[in-house]
């Protein structure tokens, strides 16, 4: 076998190297970094996962981070769709115009593609961090720009119709609506926030609710309406643990927070509603800005993680903005001074 000591291109190789004013030198030593980085890179990703391998992995990561079991499911969900898009190449492999086309493919709005893109970057986040691969091909993805919402609250009528006595039994799925109603109207919790309400999350006493599984891993404590406790107390609750749970006996599977929308959801339809679950967590921080014109308040009940997401409540706000509007008025011509 031929060497490059053979050949005589060492001598010549060296010869450049040792000469600091030789025009090729830094050519050579560009080469040799870039080798040299090749090298590793190559030496990082030498033991790439098979792709359940990458999904467990990418999973532990998001559980580890405390984030919402919401949140993690719906990640691992459209990584799995990915990786059924690009088979039976590796998305380890996938370029940003591959991304892109599958984006394209899913035929989604603007709101539904800016979540796809955040949560395939979670993963290729993840992939640079542990070597998989070189560089994140979602980086350079431009997401849509987020539409600014409005609340919808319901109506003085409509939340009158949610809580009348008369739509309820004493059947245990009526007497856990009846929590979950009062825990987005009058405590502005999210569905995976009343799913992951504990026993021990609850106390009458101080009259508070401690909320753990708020969004981004995030908690706070709000305080708890009497007909909260009310619902609660009319509920057979554990000693500890879930409140919530699948079945009729203690100690089962927690609810699942799309469980929780859906029983609300199928309520709501059935009494000629035309809301959402979300919908009482709106009229929650509706009502109390109105009542109290404290955006910081509403902001930290809610635990919105920026002033900027709870003005919007604000803006919808008309009780004071309206009559100063309607408290204009035009100068007549006499008392303008116009001749």
């Amino acid at each position: 076998m031929t060497t490059l000591a053979d050949t005589g291109y060492a001598e010549g190789l060296a010869g450049l190297l040792a000469d600091a004013h030789s025009p090729g030198r830094r050519r050579v030593l560009d080469l040799m970094g870039e080798l040299l980085e090749e090298a590793g890179r190559r030496e990082r990703v030498r033991d790439l996962p098979t792709d359940a391998e990458l999904l467990a992995g990418h999973q532990r990561d998001q559980e580890r981070r405390g984030l919402m079991v919401t949140t993690t499911d719906n990640r691992c969900r459209r990584v799995k769709a990915l990786m059924g898009w690009m088979a039976p190449r590796s998305v380890l492999d996938a370029t940003t115009e591959d991304v892109e086309n599958y984006l394209d493919s899913c035929r989604i709005d603007n709101t539904a593609r800016r979540n796809y893109i955040s949560h395939l970057r979670s993963l290729y986040v993840f992939c640079v961090r542990e070597g998989y691969v070189a560089e994140d091909p979602t980086a350079r993805i431009v997401a849509p720009r987020r539409k600014q919402g409005r609340p919808k609250p319901l109506s003085d009528a409509d939340l009158a119709r949610v809580f009348d006595s008369a739509n309820f039994t004493a059947r245990l799925a009526h007497r856990r609506l009846r929590c979950f109603l009062a825990l987005g109207v009058f405590a502005g919790l999210r569905s995976q926030e009343m799913a992951g309400l504990h026993r021990e999350d609850i106390d009458a006493d101080a009259g508070t609710l401690h909320v753990r599984r708020g969004k981004g891993g995030k908690q706070r404590t709000v305080p708890a309406h009497p007909d909260i406790l009310a619902a609660l107390e009319a509920l057979p609750m554990p000693a500890r643990g879930p409140v919530f749970v699948q079945g009729d006996r203690f100690g089962g599977a927690p609810l699942e927070p799309w469980n929780v929308s859906h029983q609300v959801n199928r309520y709501l339809a059935r009494i000629g509603v035309k809301a959402s679950c979300h919908c009482l967590r709106h009229t929650m921080a509706t009502r109390l800005y109105r009542a109290t014109h404290d955006l910081l308040l509403v902001q930290t009940l809610l635990g919105h993680s920026s002033p900027a997401v709870t003005a919007v409540y604000a803006a919808s706000d008309m009780t004071t903005a309206a009559p100063a509007v309607f408290a204009l008025s035009v100068p007549s011509v006499t008392n303008s001074g116009i001749r």
